[in-house]
């Protein structure tokens, strides 16, 4: 026994360290634009004004120990670990009770050199948090024999990931929904429950405490029982991206004092949040008039069902866009004019040297073999899974418990796209963030169908052979 915990911990590590590679190879972790808003956070204890939850703050100031931003991507990738090997102790391929470090080490190794893993792992952000949800909640639906040391750890992940990002809550909830229809779809066809009835209501009831645990912690920091301060200026930044406010405020206007925004109907900016000639910098700023101002606006134009149609028509291509925007990137160099830098080189300044000459830093990173590997890899996935679905005899060896894993991941990605895509100016980070979870399933697929893949290779062999 003493010997197993021992592998499984030397297991975790590795495997922690093996997924922090891309920063150890970067010379720093990767910093991002948002990072300076989340140190901030946790070492002000503000909530920040631009929509940044406050979790990863708090996360990010109490894993550096305040002493250093390497802290935080190590804890990052322990945590990524200890669910990646959970999942294969509770999904074995191999078969129940058989040992999975070396596996597990095996696996992540594959995926950080095919995915773009490390790179989410490594980086400042909650992006990371995103997949761990996923991994946590379908443990707690589908693993074996769960022990309640487990439980409460999975739970404890699974309410942290979700509320360390606003749109994770907006993901697991329609992931949830989605699982609930499916769930009882399958026991009115089958009459079975599977998973149990107390499994499902729990991880339900976890995005349930999520979406209560985040506004219950802003209002704990004073402002207020919200999930984000400032939704409805991202909300008309996402209506003007997508061409419905200048369409609405070209042919509602009558003069400028019709809407407030009518006296820039012309000089809209694409980057409406962040451009210093927006309507915000020009109207009050963020303040909590400005929000209640735009609300109101966008309570009126979706009102109107040209525009409401308008607008469902880009949450569907705007979701099709970003299902298929997952490149591994968006690591732009953070130099000393960008909003990362003043607070890193305020509450980190002995870390702003080897920030200065890292790769990132010096526009050094090349992902162009790595998106190579990886659009190879999941377009391959998609094409095992769409064969799946148009021929499910061929699925039917598959061991049930990663058939519903597959779904799960599936639904994840789905709504990670709508959400990010649909409500949001997408980015190929955000499917980025949980594209390797498919490929992560379907080798598990793979390893547990070696003895029949063996076999049909070598009655393809052998046909193929010349006598």
């Amino acid at each position: 026994m003493k010997n197993t915990t021992l592998r499984a911990m030397a297991s975790w590590i590795l495997g922690g360290l093996l997924l922090c590679s891309a920063a150890f190879y970067n010379g720093f972790p990767f910093v991002y634009s948002d990072t300076g808003e989340y140190i901030l956070e946790g070492f002000t204890g503000k909530v920040s004004i631009y929509n940044r939850p406050m979790p990863y703050g708090l996360f990010l100031r109490h894993s550096s120990l305040a002493t250093s931003l390497w802290y935080v991507i190590i804890a990052q990738g322990l945590l990524l670990s200890s669910l990646t090997y959970l999942f294969l102790k509770h999904f074995n391929p191999r078969g129940a009770g058989k040992p999975v470090d070396l596996l597990h080490l095996a696996v992540l190794f594959f995926l950080v050199w095919c995915t773009g893993i490390s790179i989410r792992t490594s980086q400042l952000m909650p992006d990371v948090f995103t997949s761990m949800a996923a991994l946590a909640l379908c443990i707690l639906l589908h693993g074996r024999s769960l022990r309640v040391w487990e439980g409460i750890y999975l739970s404890l992940i699974a309410v942290w990931a979700i509320i360390s990002h606003t749109s994770h809550l907006v993901i697991y909830l329609f992931t949830g929904l989605a699982f609930l229809a499916i769930w009882l779809v399958r026991r009115w066809q089958d009459g079975r429950w599977n998973p149990a009835p107390l499994r499902a209501i729990w991880a339900l009831g976890l995005v349930g405490a999520a979406w209560l645990a985040l506004p219950s912690l802003h209002a704990a920091y004073g402002v207020g029982f919200t999930t984000s301060r400032s939704s409805p200026i991202f909300f008309m930044g996402q209506l003007n991206y997508v061409g419905i406010l200048p369409k609405f405020l070209r042919e509602n206007c009558a003069d400028d004092s019709t809407y407030f925004l009518c006296p820039y109907r012309d000089e809209l900016p694409v980057s409406y949040w962040w451009d210093p000639q927006s309507p915000i910098y020009r109207t009050g700023g963020w303040s909590k008039q400005d929000q209640e101002a735009h609300q109101a606006l966008i309570d009126e134009i979706l009102a109107d069902p040209r525009y409401s149609r308008l607008f469902v028509q880009s949450l569907f291509t705007g979701a099709f866009h970003q299902f298929f925007n997952f490149d591994t990137g968006n690591t732009p160099s953070q130099q000393e004019g960008s909003p990362s830098y003043p607070p890193i080189k305020q509450y980190f300044e002995h870390e702003t040297f080897p920030l200065s000459v890292a790769r990132q830093w010096r526009r050094a990173m090349d992902y162009t073999f790595l998106n190579n590997r990886q659009r190879l890899l999941v377009y391959g996935c998609f094409l095992l899974v769409l064969a799946f679905a148009f021929r499910p005899h061929w699925a039917r060896p598959i061991p049930g418990q990663l058939v519903r894993a597959l779904v799960l991941v599936a639904l994840v990605l789905v709504f990670n796209a709508a959400v990010c895509g649909g409500l949001s100016n997408g980015a190929m980070r955000y499917q980025n963030r949980v594209i390797w979870l498919l490929p992560f399933i379907v080798a598990l697929i793979g390893i547990s169908q070696r003895n029949r893949l063996g076999k049909l290779l070598r009655r393809q062999w052998e046909a193929w052979r010349p006598d």
